[in-house]
């Protein structure tokens, strides 16, 4: 070409720039900006695809939509995309360590990988950064890779260029390029060479006629922009703007920085036209720069927003839409809008809440005419700023989602049951401002609509309209009723309790109570339909099969989930059973007014027999309960705790019951007495064939008064023998002592505490301990029930509660002089307490829940029992004391079966076994 024509050919470049109607060249450098006046129709960043124009919008939506549901057989990684471009259809993101070149639809998000290599070229790493759409194809500006790549932007197909000036790329890299309508042109970045190539030979021609004076440094140029007559190179390490005539390549350098600023390393990447100055995107400068391609002067701005620190490593490549200059966030933490002409700044940072803005995230902008799209590099997805027709929720009352909600599928697909009639979709907009429909009827964003379903498929259409009324998605979920098929219950029992209201296959809620003593319960389940399947608490059951359940102490929840042989058809039943606080329903004593119980007295024995003569027609039973506030019964009629009822008697054996009702109302127990009225002869009966022989006549003298003899010495009693479920006392304890404290505690006046309710469960014990002065409160008037209990408070607690004494003076290094060193020495001597290895006792340490069960446990003799009702004590050092507590109903554990033997007791926790001991062992002892 002449000299002349090339003239020509630049002043009609200069010409359709200015209508718009050729693409441009690629802005940022790094598949950046380059777009022209704010005009009806702007030149985009990357070229415009077949219409070679793209409307000037202003990007008024302030809505970030991630995309990131990659291509089969792709895996996102680490710096993956270097910069991007637009082809009027598609937005093409630039493979640097990805294996293929993505092709994205701008509506959808749906994107499809290309990765058909020409012959003889292999795919290395960092291979690309930047791109240059020439109309028709594609071109991949080559940082490692030794070829230059054009790809048809219509089929894909690939074609590489490796004739370099002077048969060889050598180590050059460049990154970014521009388009002048005939050449491409490569920025240098590593390299001093400024690379022309052909778009219809692939022929290459090299340029390094550098101005004077100027310093390249190590990474000179950070991309390229055309301005309709001249190329640009954005200084990165170089010290100056450099302008090159496309026409003979001959260069001129621009290095006036504007007042305030300091040229430095790594300063800029990527650049913006927006038909009159160039942008230089700020990396690690200071200041966004504008150079006026007339004039040449340079104006820097760094008025960023509030709430934004400028660092290094901040952008990365920015786009133009008619109005502003948006500057793509690489490390900064915000998306910065600069309008062009006031040089005002806005920043955006409501990223989707499932992303972190970190560093290096992107590399790169692109304009689509309505949104900013910022190429991922680090981020993990593809990120667009503006107008949103997506959904970010998609919910239904019944089914689940297939696949499950994303908000670039469309597609959706859920089943349910038969006897669902209707179902509700609640669809959520990812822009408050978009509108919706569903069905064709407007709706709310998160408004739940009702569709009624057929059997068979329903299909459910959600329409989002983004707010600027041109972008538009619609999402679809095709709804499958099954035909009939049954999930209902035939039958629902407990082995304990009784269901509220009567079972019904239709009542899908039912409640019970179980006693305190009732540690596990069977539910039993049976379905209507022999082929459905079920599921109790989680676990598979077969219809009939009775599945035990452990109980804790409170509300259980149990859960039936019967499934229909479709599948689909669901239904839940749920049984919450209630198990009673610990309760007494034991006697602590029970006196006849003639006769002698056999055997002794024991609030275990439920059975007894007593012997009468025929001279005793009545007799009165005195029952005592441990607990005062449980009710009795003697033979059906209601008596008070310690109160005589006379019960007639007939010659013969006389049945005595007494029912004792703990206050829970569930727990019972009954005692039997069986009294025997012997007849006159002697019988107890009428046949008078036994006794004596009433008619003999003889009689016997009086004898004398005989020999005194020596009183008999008092001897201690009798230690009752422990049983798996009864521990009694050894010979530490003094029982009348223990005694004497609980009678105290049943007459001294009531106490009471400022921070414990009435009518809470720990009441009742807590105001037991304080009369039997095992516990006093503090000077405040409360009692701290939650709070932990230290081992010298347990200590004192303990002395006090069994009236322990001691003559020795054994103690531990650390509680001499203890406020509590008394209790502690006195323990110790009586071998309750051994300490530590080391010596010490640390009577300030919260005491845990096993240390005190093993405490008390030192006080009985206790039979260890088989068995452990908690899932977390086998393997604890105080197993065998917390089994033989837990069977005797003194401990009860904590939530899910687990007694928590390493977590520290409370205040309120304390006092309760130490009174449930006292009433357990003292009822038997």
């Amino acid at each position: 070409m002449t000299r002349i024509s090339r003239k020509l050919a630049v002043m009609v470049l200069i010409v359709l720039f200015t209508t718009g109607v050729i693409p441009g060249k690629f802005g940022a450098g790094i598949g950046g900006i380059s777009a022209v006046a704010a005009a009806a129709n702007i030149p985009s960043q990357d070229g415009i695809g077949n219409s070679g124009s793209i409307a000037a919008n202003e990007v008024v939506g302030t809505t970030f939509t991630g995309y990131q549901d990659w291509p089969s057989g792709f895996t996102k990684g680490s710096a993956d995309f270097v910069g991007g471009v637009y082809d009027g259809k598609s937005i093409w993101m630039i493979p640097y360590n990805a294996n293929e070149i993505l092709k994205v639809n701008p509506e959808t998000g749906e994107m499809t990988g290309y990765s058909h290599w020409p012959a003889g070229f292999t795919k290395g790493s960092n291979a690309f950064a930047g791109g240059v759409y020439d109309g028709t194809n594609i071109w991949l500006v080559p940082y490692s890779a030794n070829q230059i790549i054009k790809v048809n932007a219509t089929t894909g197909v690939m074609t590489g260029y490796s004739n370099w000036p002077g048969g060889s790329r050598g180590s050059e890299q460049f990154i970014g390029g521009a388009f002048d309508g005939t050449h491409i042109w490569l920025t240098p970045y590593s390299g001093n060479r400024l690379i022309k190539v052909d778009i219809t030979t692939g022929a290459m021609t090299s340029y390094n006629s550098w101005p004077s004076g100027t310093s390249l440094g190590s990474y000179p140029f950070y991309g390229s922009v055309f301005d309709g007559t001249s190329i640009w190179l954005i200084p990165n390490g170089a010290d100056r703007l450099i302008k090159v005539d496309p026409e003979t390549g001959e260069m001129s350098g621009l290095n006036n920085w504007p007042s305030g600023f300091t040229k430095s390393a790594d300063a800029f990447r990527g650049g913006v036209f927006d038909g009159t100055n160039i942008w230089l995107i700020p990396y690690n400068a200071t200041h966004l720069v504008k150079i006026n391609t007339t004039t040449e002067d340079m104006t820097g701005y760094n008025g960023w927003p509030s709430g934004f620190t400028k660092g290094s490593g901040s952008f990365a490549g920015g786009v133009y839409d008619g109005t502003n200059i948006w500057l793509v966030p690489h490390s900064a933490n915000m998306l910065i809008k600069v309008n062009a002409a006031t040089g005002r700044m806005t920043g955006f940072n409501n990223w989707p809440r499932d992303f972190t803005k970190g560093s290096n995230a992107f590399m790169g902008g692109v304009y689509d005419g309505e949104n900013v799209w910022m190429i991922p590099f680090v981020a993990d997805r593809l990120m667009k700023f503006g107008d949103s027709s997506d959904l970010s929720g998609l919910r239904l009352s019944s089914g689940t989602l297939s696949p499950t909600f994303n908000a670039a599928t469309t597609s959706y697909t859920a089943s349910v049951g038969s006897d669902v009639t209707s179902i509700h979709i609640t669809p959520t907009a990812a822009d408050a401002e978009a509108t919706m429909t569903v069905n064709g009827s407007a709706v709310a964003s998160g408004q739940s609509t009702a569709t009624v379903l057929n059997v068979g498929d329903n299909a459910i259409t959600v329409q989002v309209t983004a707010k600027g009324g041109n972008t538009k998605k619609s999402y679809t979920v095709t709804v499958t009723r099954a035909t009939y098929a049954s999930a209902d219950l035939s039958g629902l029992t407990l082995s304990e309790g009784t269901l509220s209201p009567a079972f019904s296959g239709a009542t899908t809620s039912y409640a019970a109570s179980v006693a305190s003593v009732v540690t596990s319960v069977y539910v039993t389940t049976t379905t209507t339909d022999t082929e459905a399947t079920m599921t109790v608490n989680g676990s598979v059951v077969a219809s009939g099969q009775a599945t035990a359940t452990a109980l804790n102490v409170g509300d259980n929840a149990i859960t039936v989930q019967v499934t229909a042989k479709d599948g689909n058809t669901k239904k839940s039943y749920a049984v919450t059973v209630t198990r009673a606080t610990y309760a007494s329903a034991d006697l602590s004593g029970l006196t006849l007014s003639a006769g002698t119980l056999s055997p002794t007295f024991n609030a275990a024995t439920t059975s007894y027999t007593a012997s009468v003569g025929s001279d005793v027609t009545s007799l009165d039973v005195r029952p005592t309960a441990v607990d005062a506030e449980a009710t009795m019964t003697v033979n059906g009629s209601a008596v008070a705790s310690g109160q005589a009822t006379a019960t007639a008697l007939n010659v013969g054996d006389n049945a005595i019951t007494v029912q004792v009702i703990a206050k829970d109302g569930n727990t019972k127990k009954s005692y039997t007495i069986i009294v025997t009225v012997t007849s006159s002869n002697g019988s107890s009966g009428t046949d008078g064939t036994s006794g004596n022989d009433l008619g003999s006549s003889s009689t016997t003298e009086p004898s004398g008064p005989g020999n005194p003899t020596n009183p008999t010495k008092p001897t201690q009693p009798i230690q009752p023998t422990p049983t798996p479920t009864q521990p009694v006392f050894n010979d530490k304890v003094d029982l009348a002592a223990v005694r004497s404290i609980v009678d105290r505690g049943n007459t001294a006046p009531d106490v009471s505490f400022t921070d414990v309710s009435p009518s809470s469960l720990s009441a009742t014990v807590i105001q037991r301990s304080a009369r039997m002065g095992i516990v006093s409160g503090f000077e405040n008037g409360t009692f701290n029930p939650s709070a932990n209990v230290t081992r010298a408070e347990f200590a004192t607690m303990l002395t006090r509660a069994f009236g322990l004494t001691s003559v020795g003076s054994a103690s531990f290094a650390d509680a001499q002089g203890h406020w509590a060193g008394d209790a502690i020495g006195t323990l110790k001597d009586l071998g309750i307490l051994t300490g530590y290895e080391d010596g010490t006792f640390r009577p300030n340490q919260s005491i845990t829940r096993a240390e005190l069960v093993v405490m008390l446990a030192r006080l009985t003799n206790y039979v260890p029992s088989p068995t452990s009702p908690f899932s977390d004590v086998e393997s604890n050092w105080a197993a065998d004391a917390i089994g033989a507590f837990a069977a005797a109903g003194i401990v009860l554990g904590k939530a899910e079966g687990k007694f928590e033997p390493v977590a520290p007791a409370s205040r309120a926790e304390s006092v309760a076994i130490i009174v449930r001991m006292l009433d357990k062992l003292l009822a038997h002892g």
